[in-house]
Order: structure tokens, then C-alpha cells, then sequence
């Protein structure tokens, strides 16, 4: 089968990350096309993509104010239409759909979440004025929902990420979804993949206080000694949380000292990663833009993975962490329970007391750490790309039968 895969950036960070693996999946038994913007191309995944089979559309991004959007959207659907796909999987906004559907092909949605109050959920924290973004929120918010409303109701069907945003898309849209995992792929890293990173402009730089590769170990070599490392990962803007975990961090830090806290991710918000760093400690190591196989020294070397996320629509960085036998710590947000077996893979607490709680279970518990990994890495098997294309191309053929 002729699929397209339309995607809004080829580039592996933050969500983008998802369609780039399912076109590389479902290329593996049909031919696969997949369309993106060139704006932050990275040309080590357009390479990797061309390298698994996938043919790639790279549109120049038109920038004129107010109308650019549309205009490359239209540019798509000129390109789409040339090449001739058999249908279109589609995992991007609003005027590349509409591009998508005015080439008259069956289209299939992935449903990634609804995300409502933008602008509080980017304050901050402490911030003034807080008080004057309600209202702008609400109004946001009708916007947001018909934006949403306007794919999501003209998709010939709806695929949800998790079984939280398949309620989500009943409860919000009236629509029914099918939903399908997405699934984990990071390898174990070598002792020659050593991160480089940023220095941190409130601490001397970060490369001289920390080598990744000091403290890798495998089976046949005995775990040298290094502090009780956590991970986290994600987009640094506020409603990730980042800033609660430092808090967290601090209080355990000072209880037992030999902690440290990295923070991986893309650069959302820079403002709030100089807040983060202002409100930080030595022991907090900052890190972004990192390729896959630095962060999967992270993933390798740490001893467990925490994060405050409130919008965990799926949450891949866990099942990463769990694929490297980690178990990890969620706040109780959306699928949480989904992909942590709470006391079986990791914990999920229900505020940011039991969190902190949880977290200190890990420090002080080796065995209970250790056993919680295990199963870990155990669940994360069924979670995998080559399961996730094969269920997307089922919902393909249903289409393409009527």
C-alpha cells in the first residue's frame, strides 16, 4: 500500500518523534511517503528516514505573516496529489489537514490530546498578572476546541494514542476513536557515546562536573560508584512541571546528598529553562537538543525516571525508560496508569507530597528499585513500533475496503 505519513517537522524531538518512527515502521512491508515543513529539518533523521525505504517531502516553510501557513498547506496538497498516495496518515495541524483533505484522499488522524488554557499553562510559576489570562484563556480555549473539532469530525477515522485520549475525543468531540500504543525503539548506548551539553550560566559548566561515561556499567562489569541519578525528559515550558521537581530534588537532596538530577529536552520555552537554572542547584544538569543515542546513555546510566508532566497523553519517555529496565515516578495526569504499573513498573502519586514520598522509595530502596525495573523493561516489550504499524495499517485496509 501507497502511504502517506504528514507530520509539521522532521526532526526527532519533543512529539514530533512519533510519525517520524511509524513511517519508518509501516515502511517495512509498503511504500511510505512522508511530508514535513523544512523549517528545523534535522538531516540525520531525513537521512534515517530515506534510510528505512521512506520517501521524503521537505515543503520550504512560506512566510508570509498571517497567511504563509496556508499557503505551504496548499503546497502540500499540490505535492500529495502528484505523488499519489492510497491514503493519508496524518499527525499535524490544522492548515496542513486541511491541505490533506482537500486532495480528496481517505484520511486517518492521530489524536495526540487536547491541551485547553495555553497561556496559564505557559506562565512562569510566580508570575504577576495571572489573573488577566482567564479570560483570554477561555476564549483561547473555543478557539482551540473548534480548530480541533474541525479535523477531528472530518477524519474518515480517528486514531487515539492512548485509552485516556480515545474517552477524551468521546467526551470533547462526540467522535469514536480506535486507539493504538506508540512504541519504543532507543538501544542500549556504547561506552564511546559521551554527551556534550551546554554549561549552565549559574554553575560552572556542566561537562566538567559530569561524564556519562564514568558511569556506565553492563552485566560484566561491576556498577562503579556515582550518585543516585534521576532522569527526566521532556519539552522545557511550564505545564511539564520541571520546576516542581527541582523543588523536590532540593528537599531529598539535602536529606541525603548524593543525588543528582538530570533534565533532557527541547528548548520550548527559554525563559523558562533560565527560571529552572535560577532555581536550581550544582546537581541539577541541564541538557537540550541531545541526539538519541546521547540520550540513551541517559536512559542507560540512571538509576530511575520522575516526571511532574500534567498533560501525559501517552508519555513515550517512560516506556524509553522502562525499555532500559527503569522504572519511573507520574504524577496521577491522564494515561499515567496506562504505562506504569503502579507498584509493579514504578509509582504514580496522587500530589506532589506522596510524589516526593515515592521518590525517596526509590533512593532508599535498592532491591524494590531494582524489581520495579525489571518489570519494567518486561511490560515495555509489548509496547514496540513494528506492533503499532501493524495495527495502523489494519485500520488502513478497513478504510480502503469500503
Amino acid at each position: 500500500m501507497r502511504i502517506a505519513v504528514v507530520a509539521e517537522i522532521c526532526n526527532p524531538k519533543s512529539g514530533a518523534r512519533a510519525p517520524i518512527e511509524l513511517a519508518k515502521a509501516l515502511a517495512e512491508k509498503n511504500e511510505v511517503l512522508f511530508y514535513a515543513t523544512d523549517s528545523q529539518k534535522d538531516p540525520d533523521t531525513q537521512k534515517d528516514l530515506e534510510n528505512h525505504g521512506v520517501k521524503t517531502r521537505l515543503l520550504s516553510q512560506n512566510k508570509t505573516p498571517f497567511i504563509g501557513r496556508w499557503i505551504t498547506a496548499l503546497n502540500l496538497t499540490y505535492t500529495i496529489k502528484k505523488d499519489q498516495p492510497r491514503l493519508l496518515s496524518t499527525h499535524c495541524m490544522l492548515p496542513f489537514f486541511i491541505g490533506c483533505k482537500l486532495t480528496g484522499l481517505p484520511t486517518v488522524m492521530t489524536y495526540h490530546g487536547t491541551q485547553f488554557n495555553i497561556l496559564k499553562e505557559k506562565l512562569i510559576p510566580n508570575s504577576l498578572g495571572s489573573y488577566l489570562i482567564t479570560p483570554l484563556d477561555k476564549l483561547l480555549n473555543t478557539i482551540i476546541w473548534l480548530k480541533s473539532a474541525l479535523s477531528i469530525l472530518s477524519a474518515q477515522k480517528v486514531i487515539a494514542i492512548s485509552q485516556y485520549t480515545q474517552q477524551e475525543v468521546k467526551k470533547l468531540y462526540r467522535r469514536h476513536a480506535l486507539f493504538i500504543y506508540q512504541g519504543t525503539k532507543l538501544l542500549p548506548a556504547t561506552p564511546d557515546d559521551n554527551p556534550q551539553t551546554t554549561s549552565c550560566p549559574l554553575h560552572q559548566p556542566v561537562s566538567t562536573r559530569f561524564d556519562a561515561g564514568q558511569i556506565q556499567w553492563t552485566e560484566q562489569t561491576s556498577k562503579p560508584k556515582a550518585k543516585f541519578t534521576i532522569l527526566s525528559v521532556s519539552r522545557f515550558t511550564p505545564y511539564k512541571g520541571f520546576h516542581h521537581l527541582i523543588e523536590i530534588f532540593k528537599q531529598l537532596s539535602l536529606k541525603y546528598g548524593n543525588l543528582k538530577l538530570i533534565l533532557a529536552g527541547s528548548l520550548g520555552s527559554k525563559k523558562y529553562l533560565n527560571y529552572l537554572k535560577k532555581i536550581s542547584t550544582p546537581d541539577v544538569l541541564f541538557y537540550t537538543n541531545i541526539p538519541d543515542k546521547q540520550l540513551a546513555t541517559f536512559y542507560q546510566s540512571c538509576e530511575a525516571y520522575a516526571t511532574c508532566d500534567r498533560y501525559l497523553f501517552f508519555g513515550l519517555p517512560i516506556m524509553e525508560a522502562a525499555s532500559f529496565g527503569k522504572p519511573s515516578l507520574a504524577l496521577n495526569f491522564c494515561a499515567a496508569n496506562e504505562i506504569i504499573k503502579h507498584g509493579k513498573t514504578g509509582f504514580i502519586a496522587d500530589n506532589l507530597e506522596e510524589f516526593k514520598n515515592y521518590l525517596e522509595q526509590f533512593i532508599q530502596k535498592e532491591e524494590v528499585r531494582k524489581k520495579l525495573g525489571k518489570n519494567a523493561k518486561q511490560f515495555s516489550q509489548k509496547f514496540s513500533w513494528k506492533n503499532t504499524a501493524e495495527e495502523y495499517l489494519q485500520a488502513f485496509k478497513q478504510i480502503c475496503l469500503k
